[in-house]
């Protein structure tokens, strides 16, 4: 992939592509990259570090729809098994790096919602409804509103901050996404792969 002494930011948009996690972690991760907040969207300083050639900006992309139904899933198995008595996080980044008391209350603090918190982009009072909810909501009723999510990460916010994009707001991140490193398809996963 390139200069493995220049750093990489993943931008994890939720849903897309987790598992590219595996062919990425033996590059040295960008400072700037958050370890515990997994979905951190793609800021001002970061995008022009790669605009500059000074970071390498690889993603995955899914079709929107698809996005949607699939967090809906995901959030509702993942509440399910946090109700479980045997229920255990094993969150990875959290084993890896001590936390300081502060992060640590923050990270911890919805301990019955099994995930899909703050690092999705929203705030405490709207996943908690969400969550609260989703079980007897179709996808579209519990998720629909939550529109944009990749736009948003691309030019720096949450994936589920409910932005609402112009024209200038999609081109922007069409700029931004031709500098990536590397753009792959959650539908093309294998050619994206190779």
């Amino acid at each position: 992939l390139g200069d493995t002494s220049i750093g990489m930011w993943w931008l994890h948009i939720p849903k897309c592509g987790t598992s590219m996690r595996q062919n990425l972690r033996h590059f040295p991760w960008a400072a700037e990259r958050d370890p515990l907040n997994e979905h951190q969207p793609l800021g001002g300083r970061v995008a022009s570090r790669m605009v500059e050639g000074k970071l390498h900006v690889v993603g995955m992309f899914r079709q929107p729809e698809e996005r949607l139904r699939s967090a809906y899933f995901h959030i509702k198995e993942s509440d399910r098994e946090k109700q479980q008595p045997s229920f255990q996080s094993s969150s990875a980044a959290v084993a890896r790096r001590p936390l300081d008391p502060h992060r640590k209350k923050k990270l911890f603090r919805d301990r019955d919602i099994g995930c899909c918190v703050e690092d999705w982009g929203w705030k405490a009072p709207t996943f908690r409804r969400v969550h609260t909810h989703l079980p007897s909501l179709t996808p579209e009723q519990a998720l629909g509103r939550f529109h944009g999510c990749q736009t948003n990460m691309v030019l720096g916010f949450g994936c589920m901050s409910q932005k609402h994009h112009s024209k200038e707001n999609v081109e922007a991140a069409k700029r931004r996404i031709a500098h990536f490193f590397f753009v792959g398809l959650t539908a093309q996963w294998k050619l994206s792969m190779c």
